[in-house]
């Protein structure tokens, strides 16, 4: 029974999270289909594109760990 709750409450968050775009377009983590490769590669192609375009880019990294 419990699992079954578990289940209807999850759907129901995540439709409601899709519907409002929550959390943002731009997250990865915790979403099906996603991965860090795909912040990877966002990250290489807007890099590619300063490049080409001749602009100038700040990355600024942070890597949170739970201590």
């Amino acid at each position: 029974m419990s699992k079954l709750l578990e289940k209807i409450i999850y759907n129901r968050l995540n439709w409601y999270a899709t519907q409002y775009k929550f959390p943002s377009l731009c997250q990865h983590s915790f979403k099906k289909h996603h991965s860090t490769n795909d912040c990877y590669l966002k990250i290489e192609t807007k890099v590619i594109e300063t490049l080409v375009s001749k602009q100038l880019m700040i990355l600024i990294s942070l890597d949170l760990q739970k201590s």
